[in-house]
């Protein structure tokens, strides 16, 4: 029922060696893939198949959002190089010689991109014909956190020093400062854009703030730190933005409304769903009755959160073998999955497809060589050659078949086609 379009097994490059980079382009019309020096690109639709070299190891790959270029971090040598997707040769390349590299970004234009230095204070601007601008060259230490508004207009860049962190808020092509403001956070820890263009500021050290909220640089709300909260912070927001779910230290999500900020629910592991999915030897699940699988003396964070239109997964560390599924309706428990192993990771589909009528399909990788399929009224799997620990969905269209990226801890990567 589910078919290979393409395997790629250490792409006719080499021996394997280090964590599989791989993902899909903003489109979704061609998916990346990393081996050593080698930058390798293919087509989702037909195949056609783009190498290109980088001077060393590539540590990372970030796509121009308008899928002209690739920015191509060579960590080893402290170099940024830039290949043309057309005939994946370099472009233009940056050395940051004293200092290193520590991270580069794309502008939220895709007209220029950002390096940051590792060592100095500093963060370049660079655009296409090579010409360099210094917009932050302070007494901070510049972090890779970043976050860019969903309409594009601006970006957002944490600084910090031994005081206090520092927002920077530029517009989209990364050269004017709009605004700069401190937030009250003890360690910020991540920054999120709601659709309204507010900044979601996340603590780091969870003492007295949970999260802030900001209008530019006008502070919003300000959520505290709540005692169910703990420590943990892995975060998603629901596809029309309207609820913000945060996994906590204490096995629990907590439900926050962006219109108000205010918590609406907790989700915990105490409620009980209709039944228990098992999943058999190869792969084939089951029904059975809801056992007390929640009595664990160990108490573990949130680890793996994904979020789809109508339900909700989730993973936590006292309880590996187990996925909880939630409706987003109610915030009620719709069943609870239970894999044979440690589940590895999980992702839910987002966005629509004509060629899939029922588009909630959560994947999940265990840790046998399979792929299981999650839907409200089936589940199925599919067998891979090794035992994949990421799992990236294509973004979809109304046209798009669905495609997902399957890759291991080494240099195996393959690609899977629904039906």
């Amino acid at each position: 029922s589910y078919s290979f379009c393409t395997l790629l097994r250490n792409m006719e490059i080499g021996d394997s060696v280090g964590a599989s980079v791989c993902g899909f382009s903003p489109s979704g019309e061609w998916f990346h893939r990393v081996h050593m020096d080698e930058v390798l690109i293919r087509s989702s639709n037909t195949l056609e198949v783009r190498k290109g070299k980088c001077d060393d190891a590539v540590d990372d790959v970030a796509w121009c959002p308008k899928e002209e270029y690739l920015l191509c971090i060579v960590g080893l040598r402290d170099v940024v190089q830039v290949l043309s997707t057309k005939d994946m040769q370099e472009v233009m390349r940056v050395d940051e010689g004293v200092g290193g590299l520590k991270a580069a970004f794309w502008s939220a234009d895709g007209a220029a991109f950002a390096t940051i230095n590792r060592a100095l204070t500093r963060c370049t601007v660079w655009s296409g014909d090579g010409s360099a601008s210094n917009y932050i060259s302070h007494p901070k230490s510049v972090t890779p956190l970043h976050c860019h508004a969903r309409d594009m207009s601006r970006t957002s860049l944490l600084t910090r020093n031994a005081a206090a962190d520092c927002i920077y808020t530029t517009d989209s092509t990364l050269r004017t400062v709009l605004h700069t403001f401190t937030p009250n956070t003890s360690d910020a820890a991540a920054l999120l854009y709601t659709p309204a263009a507010h900044l979601v500021v996340f603590d780091g050290l969870f003492k007295e703030l949970l999260f802030e909220v900001y209008d530019g640089s006008r502070l919003l709300a300000s959520v505290p730190q709540n005692p169910l909260n703990g420590s943990s912070l892995v975060w998603e927001l629901t596809p029309d933005a309207g609820f913000l779910l945060i996994g906590t230290s204490r096995e629990m999500l907590m439900v926050y409304e962006t219109a108000t900020y205010g918590l609406v629910d907790v989700i915990s592991l105490q409620a009980k769903a209709r039944g228990v999915l098992r999943e058999q030897g190869g792969g084939a699940p089951y029904v059975g009755p809801y056992d007390e699988i929640l009595k664990r003396d160990e108490i573990g964070g949130v680890t793996h959160l994904t979020v789809c239109g109508d339900y909700v997964a989730y993973v936590c560390k006292s309880c590996k073998d187990y996925i909880w599924v939630v409706r987003v309706v109610d915030f009620t428990a719709e069943c609870v999955l239970r894999q044979i192993g440690s589940v590895r990771s999980i992702a839910f589909q987002k966005g629509k497809s004509t060629n899939l009528p029922d588009v909630t399909h959560l994947a999940v990788a265990s840790s046998s060589p399979s792929i299981y399929f999650w839907q409200p009224s089936t589940c199925s799997y599919a067998s891979t050659p090794f035992t994949p620990t990421k799992i990236i969905w294509r973004p979809v269209s109304s046209k798009d078949r669905a495609l997902l990226l399957l890759a291991d801890t080494t240099a195996n990567v393959m690609c899977l086609a629904l039906p």
